[in-house]
Parts: structure tokens; C-alpha cells; sequence
């Protein structure tokens, strides 16, 4: 096999995405709070051959209905987890939002085959994608969304076959069996279609128009049926939309919330929101209705929950670099024609096979460098971990062999999960829509010490309580007296019954 050609393949570009990915890779930390019971549920999964059905976690919830519509993701991640360790959550959790960018990258390139504004943007949305990238089933959507948007803008702008559209179905049965975000691949495409259609009716109906727009409809035909291919069929078509109407998930879950435009993520993404219609208003000719449509309605998404972000980052890039593509630098061009004529003739000459050999010397370069950090990124990690999640409370737990029920904070149930489960159930965990409601309602009276917190707590013969050491439930409960603290490093905290702990004492030799 020659080398020339694949170091040709090499370029810029790649590089810049390879070495984002491995950065990604050594840098990620496996701390989110979901991801150790998607991990639990996957296990369960593979070892008994089933989906779960009902509740198997918590002690406030045995055996009530639990619609596992992430089973095929678990299942995913846990046989990962099992063949290849932390290391081989850590490289999907890097991969798959790098893939994600990369497929919306070349869509971006459909719009605009030169210049460096692709990669320059997808760089820059690329600060606020990192902040998403987490071992849990939603980076199984930004793929299959960004597959679904090459399909679009190949079409669209290359005048792709149609026969492309075919793959849509067959991604569907897949994404509809990892992710509830399936439901946005769904508006991509009729959104799509919709505009599309308005479009070809006011200016003037072709043959050609009426053809894939035929073609379009029986390929949403088809993505409607594919998504019945699901364990619960077509009752799953609700699910999304129940999830969604939760009071409790908008005003507890963090990620339902609208942006924070006090926040430096905030503000970056409504400066490419921002940008996004400047350049529109600047272009040399207007923008149609697809491309204002498709990006305002994502954007509308992201500004009702952050978790729809970025979706709408993935298709801002594409229609943003179509803008810089179209605005008005023909008078820039002709001052400086000369000099871009110039580099053209240097980079044709000099580029190429040799770029693509510097270019894996950088990476190399870049390996080494990763390698000699990850230690220090390492010790790093174990000095702070307990900020993000109770890795030494629940060591203290275990080696003290503290039993009983325990009350904890709401995202700290799925640690508990992966280290007690089986041996011991939760009280909260972040299967939100399997709770309910009134449940998250009554756990959140409970932490925050509001008006009954006390009878709401009582009922459930609590033995121990894993909080953060300003939780108000810890501080209410040592006041009450009947709960003492046994452990606590800087972050969190274990009460005790007090009970337990005299009679602990007591059986001491």
C-alpha cells in the first residue's frame, strides 16, 4: 500500500479534528451522574437478556412501570465497559461528538468547497459541544442528527440522488431504540420537506420538485414505521412528549432549564446566534425559507431547554458557512487578488503529500505531549472528583459496612446505583420520567427543608443521609438531633441515625 495517498487524505482539517479528539479523550472524566446507572441498567440488561420492565433500583418505587427506552445504548455501553474498561467509555464519549461535528463539518463543506470558515466555526461551536460530551444515550442523537443533516444539505446543495434519503428509515429503527432525541430527527426532515414544498409552490412547481418531494413523504412514511420497531411500539411515540411536559424535569433537571445568559457558555451561544443573523442580513441574496426556517427552529429549541443545544449547533454550521459564502467580498478579492493568487500557486506546489507527513509528525507530537500530561490530569482528577459525585462517601459506607436505607441528593443516585446495586436500592435516582412528578416534588421538599419536609422524610425510615455538606436536609436534621454525622471530606457528608450508631457502639468489643 503507498503512503502517498493517505498522507494526501491528511490534511489540515483532519488534523485539527484528530488532535481535538484525542485531547478529548485523555481529558474526559467518567462522572456523570446518569451515566453509572445507564451503565447498571446495560449490565442488567446483557446478563439477563431482557429489558426491564419496572423499577429494579429504588426502595421508594418497587415494580412501578419503567418505559427502559434507552435499552439498546445501555446495552452498548456496558459491553464497551466490560471489553475495554474506563478507557473504552472514555473513547466513545470523545468519538461520538467529534463524529457528530465532523459529519456537520462536511456539510458545511457542501455549502462552501474552499476557504477555512468551515473549520474555523466548527472549532468555535465545538467550546460549547465539549460541555455535552458525556457517557449517556444523547450522543447517539447528535450522530444520527448530524447524519440526517449531511443527507439534507447533500440534496439540497450538491443535488445528491435521492436515493440517500433511504438510509433515513434504517438509522431511525436504530435511534429510535437509544434515544428519546430521535423525536428531533423527525422536525429535521418535515421542517426540511415543509420549506422545501413552500418554496417550490411560490416559485413556480417543476416536475422535478414534485418528485422528491413524493419521494420525501415516503421516506417520512417510512421513518414513522421504523420508529414503531421499538419493545413498547408505537406507545414509545408518546414517551418523548411526556418527558417533556414534567413540571418537575423543567424546574428541578438543569439541563431542561432555559440557557443561563449570565454564564459564559450562555453568552457565547447567542453570540453565534447573533452572528448567525448578521451574516444572513448581509448576504449578497436571500436567504430562503429553508435555511431561516431550520436554524431559527433549533435555536427556538435550545432557548426552551439547554439540552437541545447542541442541535442547534450542529445546524448552525452548515447554514452559517452557506451566509459567510454568500456575502459581499468581491471588492475584497479584487484589491488583494494578487497575493491569493500567490498562496493558491505555493499551496498547490508545496502542499499535499508533504503536508499531510507534517501533519502526522504534529500528531505524534501532540500523542506525546497528551501522554506526559495524563498523570498530572489524573492526580488532578482524584483530588476533585468528590465535588462531582460521592466517590468517598461511599467508600467510607462500604468499608464501615453502614447499612440501611439512604437518603441522598437527586444526582447522586446513580452512583449509588453502581456501587450498592444489588445489595442495597435507592431512595432518588436520574430516571426522572420513571419517578414522576409528585415524587421529584416531594424529594425536592425534602433536601430543601420545605414546609413537611419532616413527615415526608419520617415515612421512609431513613437510616443514613448522603448530601453535600450545605444541603438543607443535613443541617436540619443534625439540628433535630435524632441524625449524627460519621463521615465527611470537603464536599459531602453521611448522617446517621443516631440509633444505629449507639447500638453500633454498644456491639463494639
Amino acid at each position: 500500500m503507498k503512503l502517498t495517498p493517505v498522507l494526501a487524505w491528511f490534511t489540515l482539517p483532519r488534523l485539527a479534528f484528530a488532535i481535538l479528539f484525542l485531547a478529548l479523550l485523555v481529558t474526559r472524566d467518567l462522572w456523570d451522574p446518569d451515566y453509572f446507572w445507564h451503565l447498571v441498567t446495560g449490565q442488567y440488561i446483557v446478563e439477563h437478556g431482557e429489558i426491564p420492565r419496572a423499577d429494579i433500583f429504588s426502595f421508594t418505587q418497587p415494580g412501578k412501570p419503567w418505559v427502559a427506552h434507552e435499552w439498546l445504548f445501555q446495552a452498548f455501553l456496558y459491553l464497551i465497559h466490560a471489553g475495554f474498561g474506563d478507557w473504552g467509555v472514555k473513547f466513545i464519549t470523545a468519538f461520538l461528538p467529534m463524529l457528530a461535528l465532523y459529519l456537520a463539518y462536511l456539510a458545511a463543506r457542501i455549502v462552501q468547497p474552499s476557504g477555512w470558515m468551515p473549520l474555523i466555526l466548527a472549532l468555535g461551536l465545538l467550546i460549547l459541544l465539549t460541555s455535552f460530551s458525556s457517557p449517556r444515550p444523547q450522543l447517539i442523537s447528535f450522530v444520527m442528527f448530524a447524519a440526517y443533516l449531511l443527507v439534507l444539505i447533500r440534496i439540497k446543495y450538491a443535488g445528491a440522488s435521492l436515493r440517500s434519503l433511504l438510509w433515513l428509515p434504517p438509522l431511525m429503527a436504530v435511534w429510535v431504540n437509544m434515544h428519546g432525541g430521535y423525536v428531533a430527527g423527525f422536525a429535521l426532515v418535515t421542517l426540511f420537506a415543509m420549506t422545501e414544498a413552500i418554496q417550490a409552490w411560490y416559485g413556480g412547481w417543476r416536475k422535478d420538485d414534485g418528485v422528491r418531494l413524493r419521494m420525501m413523504a415516503l421516506v417520512l412514511l417510512g421513518m414513522l414505521l421504523a420508529s414503531a420497531v421499538n419493545p413498547d411500539h408505537v406507545r414509545h411515540w408518546l414517551y418523548p412528549f411526556e418527558v417533556m411536559a414534567m413540571e418537575a424535569s423543567r424546574s428541578m433537571i438543569s439541563e431542561w432549564a432555559s440557557p443561563d445568559f449570565h454564564d459564559l457558555s450562555g453568552k457565547f451561544f447567542l453570540m453565534l446566534v447573533f452572528a448567525y443573523f448578521f451574516l444572513s442580513a448581509w448576504r449578497t441574496s436571500r436567504p430562503d425559507l429553508t435555511e431561516l426556517a431550520l436554524p431559527a427552529f433549533f435555536i427556538l429549541a435550545s432557548l426552551v431547554a439547554v439540552r437541545h443545544q447542541p442541535l442547534a449547533l450542529l445546524v448552525l454550521l452548515p447554514f452559517m458557512a452557506r451566509a459567510w459564502q454568500d456575502l459581499p467580498f468581491q471588492a475584497v478579492q479584487q484589491r488583494f487578488g494578487p497575493l491569493v493568487r500567490w498562496w493558491q500557486r505555493r499551496r498547490g506546489s508545496e502542499l499535499g503529500a508533504k503536508e499531510g507527513a507534517l501533519n502526522v509528525l504534529l500528531l505524534l507530537v501532540v500523542v506525546m505531549v497528551l501522554v506526559a500530561y495524563y498523570p498530572a490530569h489524573q492526580q488532578s482528577w482524584q483530588e476533585r472528583r468528590d465535588r462531582f459525585a460521592p466517590f468517598s462517601a461511599v467508600d467510607f459506607i462500604e468499608s464501615q459496612h453502614l447499612k440501611g436505607r439512604i437518603f441522598s441528593t437527586y444526582h447522586y443516585g446513580g452512583y449509588l446505583i453502581y456501587r450498592l446495586y444489588p445489595g442495597r436500592k435507592v431512595f432518588i435516582d436520574g430516571r426522572a420520567d420513571m419517578y414522576g412528578d409528585d415524587f421529584l416534588k416531594e424529594h425536592g421538599r425534602i433536601y430543601g427543608g420545605q414546609v413537611g419536609w419532616d413527615k415526608d422524610f419520617d415515612k421512609w425510615d431513613i437510616d443514613l443521609v448522603l448530601t453535600e455538606l450545605d444541603a438543607p436536609i443535613r443541617q436540619l436534621l443534625l439540628a433535630r438531633g435524632d441524625f449524627v454525622s460519621v463521615y465527611q471530606d470537603e464536599y459531602n457528608g453521611v448522617l446517621a441515625r443516631r440509633t444505629m450508631v449507639e447500638q453500633a457502639s454498644k456491639n463494639r468489643p
